[in-house]
């Protein structure tokens, strides 16, 4: 309905109507904190996001390329310290 990343909002900085700015305000985060621990052959995937079955999967298929064969288990923890919505695939 609107661009939420381009918005602004107006500010009065001395409260006289007069001196009137425009200051950035995006209604969605630019930056978004990722995290990624290894504990063994265990990697978890902390992502600010809600992956679809088949955008996950590429993901642990990413991760296991990235660490190699000493990964047993991969494991995505959605919503971790963030939140930029749904990630899908270009197909999807």
């Amino acid at each position: 309905m609107f661009p939420v990343g381009l918005t602004s909002l107006l500010r009065d900085e001395r409260g006289t109507g007069n001196n009137v700015s425009t200051v950035p305000c995006p209604l969605v985060p630019h930056v978004l904190p990722l995290q990624l621990l290894r504990l063994g052959s265990v990697v978890i995937a902390g992502v600010p996001a809600e992956f679809t079955g088949m955008s996950g999967r590429r993901l642990k298929d990413t991760l296991r390329r990235v660490f190699g064969s000493t990964v047993g288990d991969i494991v995505i923890s959605n919503y971790a310290n963030a939140y930029s919505g749904y990630v899908t695939t270009q197909e999807e």
